[in-house]
């Protein structure tokens, strides 16, 4: 007898079935379809520190508008990019990821991001550079201040990125922003550098190369600060860095320089670095922002040749030092006269210190490098006989640190006296001074390579404390002195360049303002180690909406560098001016107190000026807070 089907039996099999083609269609619908991402989560994102750093984006403002950076740069958010850049990763998965890796990697956190099968490999150029140039230790490098040069007279900061390439071999390179300029007109370089901007060149080569570049041939002092930082952090720089090649990036000197884009390169590590930033970020900032963060674990300096021998000379004292350099060209007696010192520290001490003054002199074609190498390398057999290298007790990590240096941005109060003996009269001031970024002569300079002064668009304010009127007594564009003291081996010079608005004084010591060149060269020397001497010869172009002006200023000085961190700073000049018919001479001393834990520095100066029988003397009291 036939079997006959119920038709429940056959209800369940079929319900069954039309199941799970419902679900095989919507999961083949749902994987066609794009995420439907959050908008929460999009803005919650968006307004991360690392995605507005990844973007360079500061309160807003975009640092680098490049079009081929933003995606969404007709109408740019950090939401509107972040949406583009999602869509780009979705739409052309291989072109995004190997454009932008580091945008990816951040990303792929919170969003549903696929990774193209051997992305790494088919991005040829990409893959090379994760082969080349390995992240596995990351270094802040900090070459020491060229007042000489626009471009480096803060210092230059940048990255060293360090490990085993692909052929394992232990390999260091560059990671640096820099402009250069081809221009020696100023007003075209004050422009260009603070508004209009420089071409910015954002590159990577080898470490080696920079190091002989600052420390052999420019004989600037290069600082390496190690950092830790963890694995991801390394990834995220790394990729970054390789997002920032071939963009049209401006260099501007006081909102976007190598130190405002190493800052926030470094702040993909630890956002807090940011929140460092300043009207003004400068090379040093960096460096203490990194060290006021514990991220520092280890220091190490490389001195250029001309600086390791002066401080060598100095540890040495002269009679030493002096009898080295006596025989620098004669290896006999040079061995000699190091073996005749009893000191077995001063022995090693002496040994570095004719080694660095060989390369020196060898470096600036002074002898000759056969001659050269054959004195190093005895100096060297010397050295192994005697095991001096455990002697060498001194720390050169610890020397002119710029950790230690003040903060680099000064606003000044000083109270001012006048007495003008032509109307028998005195007057008082307050004088309100904001310098947006570097130094004055007055502040300790211990932790600069010489005496020097920089200022750059400092601009003075003066309150007449009788009637209350308000004067602009001077605004700095850009002022420079350096003294640099000569010695036997290294002749040296000292100068100074003005640019901006001062005041002058006329033949009945009335002042009134110029825009003013002025510049000048001369010569220092140190009678102490403490005490230097000075002369300069000065030349000024000035002119108002009434007369122009041009004057010669010979003037000798002395600084003492006094106990307590405490500074003496006496001046004689002596000017002839197209607007005088008399000589005007001028008298100033400046006694200072710049202690090196505190922000700030307390001054005290006297200025006398005379033409003729007049006298014109003024006093103040003058307050300077870093910060």
């Amino acid at each position: 007898m036939p079997k006959i089907l119920h038709p429940e039996s056959w209800l369940l099999p079929a319900f069954c079935f039309l199941v799970f083609l419902f679900f095989v269609s919507f999961k083949t619908q749902s994987a066609t379809k794009e995420p439907i991402d959050s908008q929460d989560l999009i803005n919650q994102v968006a307004e991360s520190d690392t995605w507005a750093t990844l973007l360079h984006v500061s309160n807003s403002h975009q640092r680098i508008s490049d079009p081929s950076f933003l995606l969404s740069y007709q109408n740019f958010s950090l939401q509107n990019e972040m949406q583009e850049s999602l869509r780009y990763f979705r739409s052309a998965p291989l072109e995004s990821y190997c454009r932008f890796p580091a945008r990816h990697l951040f990303l792929s956190q919170f969003f549903s991001l696929s990774t193209p099968k051997d992305a790494t490999l088919r991005c040829t150029e990409f893959a090379r550079y994760l082969d080349k140039v390995p992240y596995d230790k990351l270094s802040v490098i900090y070459a020491s201040e060229v007042l000489s040069s626009a471009s480096s007279m803060m210092g230059h900061v940048f990255l060293k990125a360090e490990g085993r390439n692909d052929n394992n071999n232990e390999v260091a390179h560059s990671v640096s922003f820099f402009t250069q300029y081809d221009t020696f007109n100023p007003l075209r370089l004050v422009y260009d550098g603070l508004i209009g901007g420089m071409d910015g060149f954002f590159i990577v080569r080898q470490y080696e190369q920079d190091l002989a570049i600052y420390s052999a041939q420019e004989q600037r002092n290069v600082f390496e600060y190690k950092i830790e930082y963890d694995a991801f952090s390394k990834q995220l720089i790394q990729l970054h860095i390789w997002e920032l090649k071939g963009i049209d990036i401006k260099y501007l000197f006081q909102s976007y320089n190598c130190a405002t884009l190493t800052l926030y390169i470094l702040s993909l590590g630890d956002s807090q670095l940011k929140q460092s930033e300043s009207l003004f970020v400068t090379p040093s900032d960096v460096v203490k922002a990194i060290n006021a963060r514990d991220l520092v674990l280890s220091t190490t300096v490389t001195l250029a040749n001309k600086w390791e021998a002066k401080l060598l000379q100095q540890e040495l004292g002269d009679e030493i030092s002096q009898e080295v350099s006596a025989n620098i060209q004669s290896e006999i007696q040079l061995i000699s006269s190091i073996d005749n010192i009893q000191d077995t520290r001063l022995k090693a001490l002496s040994l570095e210190y004719a080694e660095s003054v060989i390369t020196h002199l060898e470096s600036q074609g002074v002898m000759a490098t056969e001659k050269a190498s054959s004195a190093l390398g005895s100096l060297q057999i010397y050295r192994d006989e005697q095991e001096l290298d455990a002697e060498l007790a001194i720390d050169f990590s610890q020397y002119k640190n710029p950790i230690d240096a003040k903060q680099d941005s000064v606003f000044t109060s000083s109270l001012v006296v006048i007495d003008n003996k032509k109307i028998n009269e005195r007057t008082k001031y307050l004088d309100l001074s904001y310098l947006p970024a570097s130094h004055r002569m007055r502040t300790g300079n211990k932790q600069f390579f010489s005496e020097s002064e920089l200022k750059i668009a400092e601009a003075t304010l003066r309150i007449g404390l009788d009637n209350s009127d308000i004067e602009l007594r001077s605004f700095s564009l850009y002022s420079v002195s350096s003294f640099v003291p000569s010695t036997s081996m290294h002749s040296e010079l000292s100068g100074n360049f003005f640019l901006g608005y001062r005041q002058e004084y006329n033949d009945y010591l009335d002042d009134s303002g110029f825009v003013t060149l002025a510049g000048g060269l001369g010569k220092t020397y140190k009678l102490h180690r403490d005490v230097m001497v000075f002369g300069m010869l000065d030349t000024a172009l000035g002119f108002n909406l009434d007369k122009g002006r041009f004057a010669i200023e010979p003037r000798i000085g002395t600084i003492f560098n006094l106990a307590s961190n405490t500074k003496l700073h006496v001046e004689y000049t002596y000017q002839l001016d197209t607007q005088n018919s008399k000589p005007l001479q001028t008298m100033i001393g400046e006694f200072s107190w710049s202690p090196s834990a505190q922000p700030f520095t307390v001054s005290a100066s006297l200025e006398s000026s005379s033409i003729g029988q007049l006298r014109r003397t003024q006093a103040a009291l003058n307050v300077d807070y870093h910060f």
